[in-house]
């Protein structure tokens, strides 16, 4: 198990930082992160692994509170830039990474990745950013946060439960300061489907909101391109992926939250006799 209660960045020190929360366990060892540009998810994972990084060598680590498991693997991917001297183009160099990574991963393995496919067609990104997420969820002992501002994503968490989903929640300064204020939301069993749950809701409306727009546009680009870009995008239209098993999901999704809930207590829970009863008896209300 993974987890961070209020984990932020070292080098981010300033008061306006906002502090994350994260949970990895054997339900759900994988979880990608989605979100529009400018939003900070780099540095949400970034500082995930500095933290396990820090918790391997017995620092200080920059949370409330923390679990990080013995790695003996530990790869970081993104970032990557075309290589003249290797003859490698940005997504080649990203593919070669990835490959590199996977062949030496060994034991207890921690996997970041920050923008995978960026660099090529949207087609090809989304095919091959699921596949890898299915790939990762065949690997034991392998725990994975991604990061992405691929929005059709999202829906891999209708066919994978040990796949969480979680988007950058974003908010503008309200000041005249071009910049948005930006924290981790991570919405629990968002299904993005036809469900009328608030929170699936919330989740596939900020989906619509077309954030690259509105980033270039607090970037100083030209009134008149911005606003052409924004008549263009109603007539572009992307593909939604979707599984076909809502309902299996849904039972799974089920399952493993009142497992969460409950293998605490076996090792870390203080309640006894009739507070235990209680809240064994408040889960069962909840879910029954």
């Amino acid at each position: 198990m993974i987890a961070f209660k209020q984990n932020w960045h070292p080098l981010a020190v300033s008061d306006s930082v906002i502090s994350n929360d994260l949970l990895l366990t054997a339900f759900t060892p994988h979880q990608l992160v989605l979100g529009p540009n400018c939003s900070g998810k780099t540095t949400f994972i970034k500082q995930i692994g500095v933290a396990c990084v820090l918790a391997q060598l017995g620092c200080f680590v920059p949370a409330q509170y923390g679990h990080v498991p013995i790695f003996e693997s530990l790869a970081m991917c993104g970032g990557e830039e075309e290589s003249i001297e290797s003859g490698l183009s940005s997504f080649a160099r990203e593919v070669r990474c990835i490959r590199d990574v996977f062949d030496g991963l060994s034991g207890c393995s921690l996997l970041l990745c920050d923008e995978f496919g960026k660099s090529t067609s949207l087609e090809c990104a989304l095919s091959l950013h699921w596949s890898l997420l299915e790939f990762c969820s065949t690997r034991p002992a392998l725990f994975s946060l991604f990061s992405t501002h691929f929005m059709p994503l999202a829906s891999i968490r209708n066919c994978y439960t040990t796949v969480k989903t979680s988007f950058m929640k974003t908010a503008f300064d309200p000041s005249n300061a071009p910049r948005f204020l930006c924290s981790i939301a991570v919405y629990k069993n968002v299904l993005v489907s036809n469900s009328q749950d608030a929170v699936a809701k919330e989740f596939k409306d900020e989906m619509d909101r077309h954030y690259g727009i509105i980033a270039a546009r607090l970037c100083g680009l030209p009134e008149s391109l911005v606003s052409q870009a924004e008549a263009i995008v109603p007539s572009i239209r992307v593909k939604t992926l979707r599984c076909d098993d809502q309902d299996g999901v849904q039972r799974v999704l089920l399952r493993q939250e009142v497992m969460q809930r409950l293998t605490p207590l076996v090792s870390y829970s203080s309640l006894k006799g009739d507070g235990l009863k209680s809240y064994l008896e408040t889960l069962k209300n909840k879910y029954k």
